[in-house]
């Protein structure tokens, strides 16, 4: 579970960078939809949190990988289901994707 755990500090982590990214912009995070009108720092801040949350699942990917190889592949379900559990989570509590 030490890999799950790990994915969801990182992810809460990248979240909140790109909250400070867009406060220190002078923009409130969740206000600004991605156009031709979209500030530069707006893209800026979500190209960061995206690049951010990539390197925590390649690293969720190793830990879980690393976890459920070292206790003979019980955790290898576990970590899946608390995988999928943070990833429905994350979307019930941001809304899920927007256009």
């Amino acid at each position: 579970m030490a890999a799950a755990g790990s994915y969801a500090i990182c992810q809460a982590a990248c979240s909140t960078v790109w909250v400070t990214c867009y406060s220190a912009a002078g923009l409130v995070a969740g206000t600004v939809t991605a156009g031709i009108g979209a500030p530069a720092a707006a893209l800026a801040c979500n190209s960061a949190c995206g690049t951010c949350m990539s390197a925590c699942a390649a690293k969720f990917l190793a830990e879980g990988t690393a976890e459920t190889a070292a206790t003979g592949g019980i955790m290898g379900p576990v970590n899946i289901v608390v995988g999928v559990a943070l990833t429905v989570g994350g979307l019930l509590f941001f809304g899920g994707p927007r256009a």
